[in-house]
């Protein structure tokens, strides 16, 4: 299940128009749907605090194995880095404890090239920066939640995001799709798979310090 705010509401509009006449969101993905099924929610304006006030009664009834989060970049316009990742936090320990999600994937929070908010652009940018941070740093002793990087999305910048701050749909949906199989062979391969990705990341982002990188993804995803 993936939650999340307008991008994730666009991506929902984006899937069912373009690409499944079912309505079946693991379809438009190009997942197995004979085995996974995927639910899509998002809402406009959207944070952590207000998330399970939005879709608690969903998530109840879907019981879902999985949540993927794509939130944070609303509550970055009005709070501190630590105040946003402490709330996220907050949410993952109620959707694991009082909800039974085996895994939840946080998003990375990624960077506008507008403003719509009370901070300044750089201002913005660089609280975006520490959130992840301060994100993977606490994420990091848990072995039921994980940060999951947007390489596909960073790595355009700019072009990636039409009106400063959301991301083009079809490259938002292959971002989404990636994520979910890499998602699912979390669940499948467990704390093996979720401690690899962890020691791969952390060297992959020591080794760019020195624009390099001297070795190969541990796990296909």
């Amino acid at each position: 299940m993936l939650i999340g705010h307008s991008f994730v509401k666009r991506l929902a509009h984006h899937l069912i128009r373009n690409y499944s006449a079912t309505n079946d969101y693991a379809e438009a993905l190009h997942i197995d749907h004979t085995y996974y099924g995927v639910g899509v929610y998002g809402q406009t304006g959207l944070i952590a605090e207000d998330t399970l006030n939005a879709v608690g009664r969903q998530v109840l009834e879907v019981k879902p194995h999985l949540i993927a989060l794509d939130i944070a970049g609303n509550d970055l316009c009005t709070n501190s880095p630590l105040k946003v990742a402490t709330n996220v936090l907050d949410l993952i320990l109620k959707l694991h404890n009082h909800y039974q999600v085996q895994l939840i994937v946080i998003i990375e929070a990624t960077h506008r090239y507008m403003t719509s908010c009370k901070k300044t652009l750089p201002l913005y940018n660089r609280d975006v920066d520490r959130y992840n941070e301060i994100m993977r740093s606490l994420l990091e002793p848990l072995d039921f939640a994980i940060h999951y990087k947007t390489r596909g999305l960073c790595s355009l910048q700019p072009m990636a995001f039409p009106d400063g701050i959301h991301p083009m749909m079809q490259k938002y949906r292959q971002v989404v799709a990636t994520m979910f199989k890499w998602c699912f062979n979390c669940l499948a391969h467990g704390k093996e798979f979720m401690t690899a990705q962890r020691r791969y990341d952390h060297r992959r982002r020591r080794c760019q310090s020195h624009s390099t990188l001297p070795y190969h993804r541990p796990i296909d995803s």
